[in-house]
């Protein structure tokens, strides 16, 4: 009760190394996929490791195709895997030939030096310190009068998960704070209110900004 369906695609293939007609093939499986078995067509789309990058914009344009209202795909921070630096850190309309979406980034925030943090969810959520998570939140909440978008993997409260990672760097980002997960789950719903992502972002509320 009280939560949304959404898509995080089929086989879980990083976007920018599809083509359009495999990413497009891919997410009308997800979305037919999820539709049989729940008997609701996902509007609110997530993509595998935050793959939409500037580099695959032209998969926006397949979302709204596939009849997605709002995407989540675009974290605006530096990584080696993904990210835009500099994107907009907060929720806006993104317009493209085929129409407008809902873009979602998932939480950040701004240092004192400039730089831009993510505090949002998945790896960042378990491996940070709650009180670094919690800080940024208000941070967000009472300095920019904006909410926050935060997720977290199923499988990120299991520490009891058999270990398959292979590599040092690879075992540290994927099973480091799995024991302290549900501990942390616990404090951010007490700590603060959550809704469904389409009750708080409701399409058509937010300023508009070219997808480029």
């Amino acid at each position: 009760r009280g939560h949304e369906v959404g898509c995080h695609s089929y086989a879980h293939h990083l976007v920018f190394g599809l083509t359009p007609t495999e990413f497009r093939d891919d997410t009308l499986r997800a979305v037919a996929t999820i539709a049989d078995a729940c008997g609701v067509a996902p509007r609110i789309y997530r993509a595998p490791s935050y793959s939409i990058t500037r580099e695959a914009f032209w998969a926006l344009e397949t979302l709204i195709a596939c009849g997605f209202t709002h995407d989540s795909s675009i974290y605006p921070v530096t990584h080696d895997r993904y990210g835009i630096a500099g994107f907009e850190r907060h929720a806006h309309i993104l317009n493209t030939p085929s129409g407008s979406i809902m873009e979602v980034p998932v939480a950040t925030v701004k240092l004192p030096d400039g730089r831009v943090a993510p505090i949002g969810g998945g790896g960042y959520l378990r491996l940070l310190p709650y009180r670094y998570t919690a800080a940024g939140i208000r941070s967000v909440n009472n300095d920019e009068r904006q909410p926050v978008c935060i997720y977290f993997h199923p499988w990120e409260t299991d520490p009891y998960q058999p270990r398959l990672a292979r590599g040092l760097i690879a075992r540290m980002r994927t099973y480091t704070g799995l024991r302290g997960m549900h501990r942390k789950l616990g404090k951010l719903l007490k700590d603060f209110s959550f809704s469904p992502l389409t009750a708080v972002f409701p399409k058509g509320t937010r300023a508009t900004a070219p997808a480029s």
